[in-house]
């Protein structure tokens, strides 16, 4: 018994992919941007830094620089650039990089992920055995909790611990203004059914709450290999729907881009 399930899970990911694409070079021309920032404020900085330890290190008298200098010295004009430099630096916002669908099973990646992206992510699985068994390693312990959390909708306002670096010491605090995760996997019967042997899996409250899209029944239909094959209306009105999604407004609280709910 063939499910030929991975056919279908690239169609329904095809409009996601070209969206991340075009985020991507996005991310790309506002690295760049930021680098291309970065570096000349950093020069101007070790520059005008440079300027105030010369003009200090000359031997001026003070009377008769009072007389002759109109207005501020040029020690203190270079103070005050050297704090604009420094306000600007501290302004500049390093770009993340924006994506709707996510792969990793790891808990610390799947954290930096949706403090990345405050629209929520899908995260997606061709097989649903890769994050049953991702459960079961020791530094993922917290990663069903997590996604349980995260299935509600709610937002975290309390910050979370990202996987940063080997060791917890070298951890970081990250803040995760709304957990919002979807699951897309497909998983042969067999393997879900052993899933399911395990109490744990279904006392959690997680195995509840998956929905089936498509039951485990044998059908004598063949199935249809070719994506050029699918329904293109059906297609195109799908395309639509996600094209839809990716622009829902946005609203800003307290300085924090919101989503609007879309259930």
């Amino acid at each position: 018994f063939r499910s030929n399930k991975s056919k279908p899970m690239k169609v329904a990911m095809e409009p996601l992919r070209k969206l991340d694409l075009a985020e991507h070079q996005i991310y790309k021309d506002n690295i760049k941007l930021y680098q291309e920032n970065l570096d000349n404020l950093s020069a101007k900085k070790v520059q005008t830094e440079a300027n105030i330890k010369k003009e200090s290190n000359k031997k001026l008298d003070l009377a008769v620089e009072k007389i002759f200098i109109d207005g501020p010295s040029k020690s203190s004009l270079l103070e005050d650039d050297l704090r604009e430099v420094d306000e600007k630096l501290n302004m500049l916002k390093e770009p993340t990089q924006k994506f709707h669908y996510f792969d990793d099973t790891s808990e610390s990646a799947l954290i930096n992920a949706m403090s990345d992206n405050p629209n929520g992510l899908l995260f997606f699985l061709d097989e649903a055995s890769e994050l049953f068994e991702s459960f079961n390693q020791t530094y993922n312990e917290k990663l069903k909790s997590l996604l349980l959390k995260a299935w509600e909708g709610d937002s975290e306002k309390r910050p979370m611990r990202g996987g940063i670096g080997a060791k917890k010491s070298d951890q970081k605090r990250v803040f995760i203004p709304a957990m919002v995760i979807s699951i897309l996997a497909s998983v042969q019967p067999e393997i879900y059914a052993k899933f399911l042997e395990k109490r744990i899996n279904i006392t959690s409250g997680f195995a509840p709450r998956v929905q089936m899209v498509v039951w485990p029944d044998r059908s004598n239909e063949p199935y249809v290999q070719n994506k050029n094959k699918f329904d293109k209306n059906l297609q195109k009105q799908y395309f639509e729907v996600i094209e839809k999604l990716y622009r829902y407004p946005e609203y800003i609280e307290d300085g924090m881009v919101i989503p609007r709910s879309v259930r």
